[in-house]
């Protein structure tokens, strides 16, 4: 027995009473997604479909070479290699940069503290 709340028994109880008010709430939701996703102003003719739409459109119709945008073929498979290639030397570069900025941080920060320590030191001697 819970003090607060409800068990999940209630829940599906609940539920089960109000099939009608949670079909029109699930009706509700998808018909307020699909208004919202639709594209005003646009023909069919210019749209441009996204990936989930073409997928579905290719699974419907049941011609997969609809979903081929053409963006690797093999006048891009160079520009494909090079960005590859390029990734470790990024990497590496990215990993010196910021190993470097570290450092100049670090030796920043304790220059600070040691002055501060300086400080503290000769307020309490002076006295």
């Amino acid at each position: 027995m819970l003090i607060y709340g409800n068990t999940p028994g209630d829940i599906v109880k609940m539920a089960s009473r109000n099939k009608t008010k949670i079909l029109l709430l699930v009706g509700a939701v998808v018909l307020a997604v699909s208004l919202g996703t639709n594209r005003a102003g646009a023909d069919e003719t210019d749209k441009k479909l996204t990936v989930m739409e073409r997928f579905f459109d290719a699974l419907g119709s049941g011609n997969v070479s609809s979903m081929d945008d053409g963006t690797v073929n093999p006048g891009n498979d160079k520009n494909l290699l090079d960005t590859v290639k390029a990734v470790p030397t990024k990497v590496a570069s990215h990993i010196s940069n910021e190993v470097q900025e570290t450092k100049e941080y670090q030796a920043k920060s304790w220059a600070e503290a040691k002055a501060q320590w300086l400080a503290l030191k000769t307020k309490f001697l002076s006295k």
